[in-house]
């Protein structure tokens, strides 16, 4: 599955931060996959979107059980 990153501007164009490719998600319940962006301006209201979702097409569903953001690097 591919996950891509935007932040969200009602006023101008979207800004794209890169997409990560997540695998492990389809190996079983037991296995998670996690993706990092870091650097991103912290005033930004972000979105995910998803593609290629398993082997594509109306097969699949995506279910997200945790989003989760660290700002500890912004910590320090």
């Amino acid at each position: 599955m591919v996950v891509k990153l935007w932040d969200y501007d009602a006023l101008s164009a979207n800004d794209y931060y890169g997409a990560k490719t997540y695998t492990n998600c389809f190996k079983g319940s037991g296995y998670t996959s996690v993706g990092e962006w870091t650097g991103l301006p912290s005033e930004s209201d972000y979105f995910f979107e998803t593609d290629k979702i398993g082997q594509g097409g109306s097969c699949c569903l995506l279910n997200v059980g945790t989003v989760c953001v660290d700002t500890t690097k912004a910590d320090s």
